[in-house]
């Protein structure tokens, strides 16, 4: 089963629930946070993204750890945990 950004909304929830998440980054290194769906701010630029992150199977979350946004590759999630739901992909 293909993970897409519509399947993780759906166990996540949309409210604001906090999850974990470990997926591979661009340069190989494994990354584990915890985050949040449904994060709203104040946009200081107005410029936005050139492309659609759902069409190429990316996930915008808020960081927990970091606090700031992070894009997350569903091609490259090895686990997710959400609301006692644990996805650990191949």
């Amino acid at each position: 089963m293909k993970l897409t950004v519509k399947l993780i909304k759906e166990i996540v929830g949309n409210k604001g629930k906090i999850f974990n998440i470990t997926f591979v980054k661009l340069n190989g290194e494994l990354r584990t946070f915890n985050a949040r769906l449904g994060v709203k701010y104040d946009r200081v630029s107005t410029s936005k993204r050139n492309y659609n992150a759902e069409d190429k199977n990316l996930l915008v979350v808020y960081s927990m750890n970091d606090k700031g946004y992070r894009t997350v590759n569903l091609n490259t999630l090895k686990r997710l945990k959400a609301n006692g739901v644990e996805l650990i992909a191949n």
